[in-house]
């Protein structure tokens, strides 16, 4: 799982703690304690991804058969 996954699933949590809310009753506490433990798992989860290194993706468009262009520095660049 790279560092960007993490970071989405973070903002996934993050989204989903705000559900109990909807669905429970006010003197409801499962839904209280629902929303705070997701809300820290977002966070921890967010936080991770942001601060663990990842490898950088490539970037392509899709249906491109091409593949992604070097730095004028690379030596298996042909035509540098």
């Amino acid at each position: 799982m790279t560092s960007s996954h993490l970071i989405l699933a973070g903002a996934c949590l993050f989204g989903v703690s705000g559900f109990p809310g909807l669905l429970a009753p006010k003197t409801a506490r499962w839904g209280e304690r629902f929303a705070v433990a997701a809300t820290t798992l977002a966070a921890v989860v967010g936080l991770l991804g942001a601060f663990l290194p990842g490898p950088a993706p490539e970037l392509t468009l899709p249906g491109s058969a091409s593949p992604p262009m070097r730095s004028a520095g690379s030596s298996r660049c042909p035509s540098c």
